[in-house]
């Protein structure tokens, strides 16, 4: 566990999964090549074998690896952070529009989650959700894990289309956030309250496993967020 721990704060899988991710986009895992055993990875992060289990099923679902029949994990032939990019915003409408994709896919993707997640990963989200609450009450601010728990949302889907888009939007959706919190006309402490009340909806219908709530949820969140942004004037 100590050599994971020196990778930041995070669920130990998660952790486990950030390194191996980063030596896979470094090329010290070269694609195509086979990846070490989950003995061999518990051995050396120092966790269990389900801990690895795990961050190498978020792997598998994000495209970076995939398992043949009696031959073990191999690395994928392009990673999802190069395969796929998109420019950057310009502008306040570019905003909108961003919001506007986003809340096609990740109300579904919301839906998706409720049926396919897992026990850990709902854990994981309801962490995400605690982490972003904890930044808002001492900071003020909270993007980075306002996009966390979006991800997380996503992984939880095990579709690795809707993962690798979502990781390909992060800074757009960050510099989104970031816009939202700068020109919405509510005051921050109010506008944080609904934030927290509408991720909690979300993460509830996920407990629940109700594709149509965690849907309709995720849909109220993000509207919420054009509005918050556009309920005055239309800015250009």
């Amino acid at each position: 566990m100590d050599k994971a721990a020196g990778r930041g704060k995070g669920s130990l899988s998660e952790i486990v999964r950030q390194e191996i991710h980063s030596r896979i986009v470094n090329g010290m895992y070269p694609a195509r090549t086979r990846l070490p055993g989950e003995m061999e990875l518990a051995t050396e992060f120092k966790v269990s074998r389900p801990i690895v289990r795990q961050a190498l099923a978020h792997l598998r679902a994000e495209g970076m690896i995939a398992s043949r029949q009696g031959a073990g994990t191999f690395i994928t032939d392009v990673t999802p952070s190069v395969a796929l990019r998109f420019e950057s915003l310009n502008s306040v409408p570019d905003v909108r529009r961003c919001l506007e994709f986003r809340l096609l896919i990740e109300s579904e993707a919301a839906a998706m989650a409720a049926t396919a997640r897992s026990k850990a990963d709902l854990l994981e989200i309801e962490r995400r959700k605690r982490l972003h609450e904890k930044a808002c009450h001492e900071h003020g601010s909270a993007i980075d894990q306002d996009f966390d728990l979006h991800l997380e949302i996503a992984r939880a889907t095990r579709n690795r289309f809707l993962i690798v888009t979502l990781q390909a939007l992060r800074e757009q959706i960050k510099f989104g956030i970031n816009l939202i919190s700068t020109l919405s006309p509510s005051e921050p402490s109010e506008r944080l309250r609904r934030i927290e009340s509408e991720h909690a909806a979300i993460v509830d219908a996920l407990a629940r496993r109700d594709p149509d709530a965690a849907r309709q949820a995720m849909r109220a969140h993000l509207e919420a967020g054009i509005m918050r942004l556009f309920d005055s004037d239309e800015r250009t």
